[in-house]
């Protein structure tokens, strides 16, 4: 659960490229950097690889980690509603 509701930064990341590829991008992105940050020992403190981290092994990631990763879904998510809210389809 906790890793699908870190796919939302490239639900803002197409929103404001107008298209899939710049969601994939983002993405691509962000799972080179969470590799980076994982292989440097700050990985279960980095939102995106904590839950899997936890899920290989629990006792290594501690509970305010995890906490920290409803960060990522509360903001991409208002991001998204907010540039949602602003988009102008007529172009």
């Amino acid at each position: 659960m906790l890793s699908a509701l870190i796919a939302t930064p490239a639900a803002w990341s197409a929103t404001l490229g107008r298209g899939l590829l710049s969601g994939i991008g983002l993405t691509v992105g962000v799972m080179a950097g969470t590799q980076v940050a994982v292989l440097a020992g700050a990985g279960p403190w980095f939102p995106v690889a904590a839950p899997a981290l936890w899920a290989v092994a629990p006792g290594t990631v501690p509970p305010a980690a995890l906490a920290l990763t409803f960060a990522i879904p509360t903001l991409f998510g208002a991001l998204t509603l907010w540039s949602w809210s602003r988009l102008q389809l007529d172009r």
